[in-house]
This record gives structure tokens, sequence and C-alpha cells, in this order.
């Protein structure tokens, strides 16, 4: 018996070594840790870790190697793809590649250098690198008020961050959704700091600089130093509704000579109404300038909006009001693209004080066309309702009449109203430095002022130019100057009034005896062009003032131009006007040369390059080139006759 069982014992057992011998189901599997070869019974085992990781392209992450089975732990690494999936060294430090590769997937292979038949990999998944950006990138604020901010978030589909005052609750407080909520007083220094960071990958953040302010128009445009020149930073045929780069070669596309006005933040962007419909804004921040939309037109029209909005200002809080000539009414925009009634009844005219809105029958009216807007110091909106010949205040919901002249409206002036026969057509309205207001008058071709501060409160002088003179002559008597229907106006720190003109150029109305704190009645000075008669086209609209008071001009031949400012160095210097522009294939232009240091004002005129490049005649008007030259950008030069080593020069785009 116990024979048998032993001869029996021993054939299972060489069976079972016999099968394992010779193949399990289970010799080839891959193991815990990226181990692919399965040793055997005293072999070899290989783990590569981490098993598998995630990389943003370009970074660096440390493998390393496990074995078993052997005194040997040397292993050789490599990058499974090849160079498109990185490289790794031979320690195992692994650098992904500077591009996402197809797939987004790479492998890195551990090989044993005992025994090369044994080997892991580990899978690593390539990132786009994660950033934040911050909308606006920069703002001005009043005490207690709130401005929304937004956050963007490229490199994942994780687009939640949470939101943070850097200085902590002396410089306010910020929801979880962004919305900032300025301090009651300015912090010292007057800068508040927003950081938004990426709850994906919170190493990575954004940061904006928050301007508190206690007081915001009426006065607040930084006076114009002096004059050097100008360049287009628009200058598209097209009218389209496109966000994209500005400059000679930019890709943006707004509709100019269906809607007029322009207002700057303090911060160097600008916000334009778009002929096709909403609100766009321009940042001068970064270079070339950058257009994006704050409202579509899409967005606007489904509002109610017609494809006529007109005048535009800026509220304390940033929301954004716009007249509207085909609905005569006024609209509310905020920065996140909300529409809104503010005042007036959609789609009709008429003349009534009133309610806002709200109000039914009651409503107030406004009969509008090229009507601008402005808001006083204390947030009111006035507006110029120019087929209304008429100064309106829209304030606490409630609309009232400034001035009126009463036989242009035929209407019966409503108590309280200041009444003037000067009015024909107010198309611009401003807050001087003294509280009171200074008004364009298109059709009269005079500027005027309406006190409302002081002992003279309730009059309207004219302040500059010739009734109906219908040309542009500058004169150091400002009523003996003439104006081309003006219809913006604004007014600098130093008082200056700034009027655009239609007979292609701004004015300059100086302060005078009307200087900050003087009396209503007083005198203005002289009136001069600082840009030259004739610059830089026909017609100019609107004003707005860059941070450091540079003027951005809105020119009525889907254009925007915007003047520089520097001082001219000591002797002999020349500027070429504009300093840069976009021409298509054989277009002209004229040129300007401003020549600084001597009384010998002349140039000779020539294009830098020999070929290909166009022609200039001898009074610096240009002819753009018939064919493309080699790099788009052609040169045009204007050297000093009085000393000839000095010069100026225009780059010219060229667009084919």
């Amino acid at each position: 018996m116990k024979k048998n069982f032993f001869r029996g014992g021993v054939g299972v057992l060489l069976f079972l070594i016999l099968t394992d011998c010779h193949g399990s189901g289970t010799r080839n599997m891959p193991l815990e840790g990226g181990l692919v070869n399965n040793p055997g019974i005293g072999g070899i085992r290989l783990t590569v870790n981490p098993p598998s990781a995630s990389v943003e392209q370009g970074g660096t992450i440390q493998f390393s190697a496990s074995i078993t089975g052997t005194s040997d732990t040397r292993v050789v690494w490599e990058v499974v793809e090849g160079p498109s999936c990185g490289t790794i060294s031979f320690t195992g430090l692994y650098t992904a590649p500077s591009t996402v590769p197809g797939g987004g997937k790479c492998h890195i292979k551990a090989t044993s250098v005992a025994d090369p038949t044994k080997s892991a990999t580990a899978e690593v998944t390539i990132t786009a690198p994660i950033s934040v950006s911050i909308n606006p990138p920069t703002a001005s604020v009043l005490t207690g008020d709130t401005l929304q901010f937004s956050a963007t978030v490229s490199g994942t589909s994780d687009q939640r961050v949470s939101w943070q005052v850097v200085e902590g609750p002396s410089c306010g407080s910020i929801s979880s959704t962004g919305l900032y909520t300025a301090p009651s007083t300015v912090p010292e220094g007057g800068k508040c700091h927003i950081r938004a960071t990426s709850v994906a990958d919170p190493t990575k953040s954004a940061t904006v600089e928050v301007t508190i302010t206690t007081s915001v128009v009426g006065c607040v445009a930084p006076a114009i130093p002096g004059f050097s020149g100008y360049e287009d930073i628009y200058d598209n045929e097209s009218s389209g509704q496109v966000d994209g780069p500005m400059g000679p070669a930019g890709t943006a596309e707004i509709d100019i000579d269906h809607a007029h006005g322009i207002v700057d933040d303090g911060n160097n962007h600008f916000f334009l109404p778009d002929g096709n419909g909403g609100v766009r804004m321009v940042d001068l921040n970064v270079d070339p300038p950058f257009m994006s939309t704050i409202i579509d037109e899409d967005t606007w029209s489904s509002g109610g909006g017609s494809s006529s909005p007109k005048g535009i200002a800026l509220l304390p809080n940033r929301d954004i009001v716009v007249s509207d000539s085909g609905q005569d009414v006024i609209w509310k925009v905020t920065q996140s693209g909300q529409m809104s009634l503010f005042a007036g009844v959609p789609g009709t005219s008429g003349y009534q004080d009133g309610p806002a809105t709200d109000g039914g029958e009651g409503n107030a009216l406004f009969d509008l066309s090229d009507s601008g807007l402005t808001v006083d110091a204390e947030g009111n909106v006035l507006v110029a309702d120019d087929h209304n010949c008429a100064i309106r205040r829209i304030s606490n919901g409630q609309v009232t009449t400034i001035a009126i002249n009463p036989d242009c409206a035929v209407v019966t002036p409503p108590e309280g109203a200041i009444v003037t026969s000067l009015f024909e057509k107010p198309t611009g309205v401003a807050v001087d430095c003294n509280g009171n207001l200074v008004v364009a008058d298109e059709s009269t071709d005079q500027i005027y002022r309406i006190i409302l501060q002081g002992p003279n409160t309730g009059q309207v002088i004219v302040v500059a130019g010739i009734h109906d003179a219908e040309d542009s002559l500058d004169h150091p008597d400002p009523l003996q100057a003439s104006f081309c229907e003006p219809i913006a106006i604004s007014v600098d720190r130093e008082n200056n009034i700034i009027v655009s003109d239609h007979c292609a150029t701004f004015r300059r109305i100086a302060a005078g005896q009307n200087v900050p704190g003087a009396d209503g009645t007083a005198p203005n000075g002289e009136v001069t062009s600082p840009l030259g008669y004739g610059q830089p086209g026909s017609p100019l609209e609107y004003i707005a003032f860059t941070k450091d008071g540079n003027p951005v001009l809105v020119i009525n031949d889907q254009r925007i131009a915007l003047t520089f400012y520097e001082p001219p160095p000591p002797g002999v210097s020349v500027v070429v006007s504009p300093r840069r522009v976009g021409l298509d294939l054989g277009e002209e232009m004229q040129l300007v040369a401003l020549v600084f240091g001597t009384e010998d004002k002349s140039v000779t005129w020539s294009v830098v390059e020999t070929t290909d490049c166009g022609t200039v005649d001898d009074d610096g008007y240009y002819t753009a080139p018939f064919s493309l030259p080699e790099g788009g950008v052609c040169h045009v030069r204007a050297t000093s006759v009085a000393d000839p080593t000095k010069s100026g020069t225009a780059e010219i785009t060229i667009r084919g």
C-alpha cells in the first residue's frame, strides 16, 4: 500500500514541475509596477515607478527602476517613440517634448542590463501647460463700488479658480464668482491687487492691479503736453464684427461709419459702439492693440437695440450707456455683456421728461440722432438730445431737461429748464473742471457753455466759433475762430476744451481765464489745431484720451488713429505723420512732415526702398506699389532741407 502511494505521488510531482517549465497560461502576463516579463522561479523581476504619469510639455519627472532576482540592478532607459516624445537620461530623468505629440501619450522603457529580455514600461500623458488670465487686465474702481472680474484657464478643461484680494480686507473683498467690492476708503498707495488661482493646478495664477479712486468724470482727461504726430491703429474697409489684433496688418473688424463715439476708462481701455450692433473694447496696453467684444450684434438686437448705436459713456461702476438713434433710447450694458433699457421708450421718439423707465405712458421720450453722452461727477448721465435741441439729465431713474431751445424743438419748456435760443443741433456735451457744461453744436458751428455753478447759474454763453462758419480756422480770439460741424467735445484737467471737427482735425480751445475755479463767464483763450489742419483724415468724429493724455481719434472712414506726444529733441528734428499706416495696393495718401528747431520747414521726400515700394512726390503724396513688396513693408523718408542729417520716417504696411 505504501509503495503504490509513493509511486503515484512522484508522478504528480513530475507533472507539476513539467507544467511549470513548459508553459502555464500566466507566464507572460504583466505584473504590478510595470513588470512585463515573468522571471520564473528565481528569475529577474523588473518594475518602473511611477507606472504612469502626467507631465506638462517641456516638464520633467524622475522615474526609477526596481529589480529583484539579480545583484546587477543596472537598467537602460529609452523613450519608446523616440525624440518626438522627449528624452530620458541614464538616471531615469524624463523631459517631455516641447509640444504635445499626437495622441498625447508617450512610453518610457527600462531594460535590465543583466538580462536584456527583461523590461518594463510606463505610460506618460503629455499635457499643455496651465495658465490663468483675468479680464479686465487692469481696472479703476470708485470706493465702495463693485466690478465683475472673469478668469480664463487654458491648458485644462477645469475652468475653476479661487479668487483673492492680495492685500486682504484693507483692499476690499471678492466673491467666489469674481465680483470685487472696493474698500470704502482709498488704501495707502491707491492700488490693490486681485488674484485668480487655478483649482486644477494651484501653482498657476494671475494677478491684476486695481486703482481705487474717489471720483470719476468731469475734468479727468490729462492735459495734452504737445504734438508730434499720429499713427493708425485701425484701418480696415471690412466692417464685420471680428475680435483680434489691430494695427496695419490686424484682423479685427468693426463698423465705425455707422456708429459714433468712444470713451476711455483711464486705464488705456476704450469702448466703442459697433454699427453692426453691440459694444467693443480696445486694449492699448498690448502691442498691437487688441479689439474684443463686450456685447455682440446678436445679443444687442435680441435685446431690442438697432443698428444705430451712437454716443457712449462709462458709469462709475464701469457699466456702459449707449444712445440708440434707431430706437430713440439709452441702453445700459454691463462689462459681462448684459443689456437693459436705461431710459426712453423703444421705437417711440418725442420730447417728455419723467421716469426713465417703468413709467408707462409717462416715460421720458427722446429724439436722438448723433447724440453724445457723458457722465458728471455724481454719476448722472447727460444726453445731447440733438433733435430736441436740448441737454437732458438722467438721475436716480428720472429724466429732466437742463437746457432747451423751445423754438427749435417746438415744445413748451418744462419748469426749471434753462431756455436758450442758441441750440440748433447739440451733439456733444462734457463737464468742465468747474462743474459747468460745454456743448458742441453741429448745426451752428459753435461751442457753448451752460453755467451751472456760481452767481451766473442759468446762463448759456458762446465760448468759441462763428455762427454757420462751416470751415476750420484757428484764431487767438476764440470768438473769431471757426469750426466745421463740431460733433464731440471733451475737457482736459487744465480746463482746455477739445473738439472734434468734421474738417479733418481736432481743435483745442485754451482755458484762457477760464481756469479751474474761475467763474463760468471767464473767457477762453486761443483756438488751435494741434494735429494740423486736414490731418489725419475727413471727417474726424470722436475723441477719447489715453491715461497719458494722447488723444485717440475715431475717423469716419473706418479708421482709428492714436496721436503720440514726444518733446522734440534739441536742434532740428523731423516727424512724419502718420508714423505708421496700412495701405492697399495702389492706394494713395498725403503724408505730412513736421519740422522742429528751425524756421525752414521744407523737406525732401524719398522712398527708402529703391524698388517695389511705390512713389512719393515733392509734396509728400505717396502712392503704394501695385504689387506686394518683399516683406510687405515700405518706408517713406522726409529729410530736412535746413539740416540734411535730420530726417523722419513713416512705416507703411502694404496689404495685398
